[in-house]
């Protein structure tokens, strides 16, 4: 399994994709939710509301589903939210679920050796 460290030289297409999908997309998505929940807390705040500080913490300590869960359980931050949260998860979990297919399937390690 290639990481960031261990890359072959010249490293091939597979790992670099496969390290974008497995390191940078889920990093770069808990970054964007919890952006989200403390945006979305912050308006809160500037609309005369009180901020939940809770929602904040559990969207920071619990990456990918803390924020989504924050960001999907009211209905005003679902309908600002929501399609930004649906399309983030499908872009990190279509290719995840792909990958490990084809690791499994017609790719895998017998396949390549």
């Amino acid at each position: 399994m290639p990481t960031l460290l261990s890359l072959g030289q010249p490293a091939s297409l597979f790992q670099f994709v496969y390290l974008v999908c497995l390191y940078g997309l889920p990093i770069l998505l808990w970054g964007a939710t919890a952006w989200l929940v403390i945006d979305d807390q912050e308006a809160r705040a500037a609309a005369g509301g009180t901020p939940n500080r809770w929602a904040i913490l559990i969207a920071l300590l619990v990456p990918l589903i803390g924020a989504t869960a924050v960001l999907l359980a009211s209905p005003t931050t679902r309908r600002r939210h929501g399609l930004s949260v649906v399309i983030g998860l499908l872009v990190f979990l279509v290719p995840l679920a792909a990958g490990l297919w084809l690791a499994g399937g017609p790719l895998g390690p017998k396949a390549l050796g």
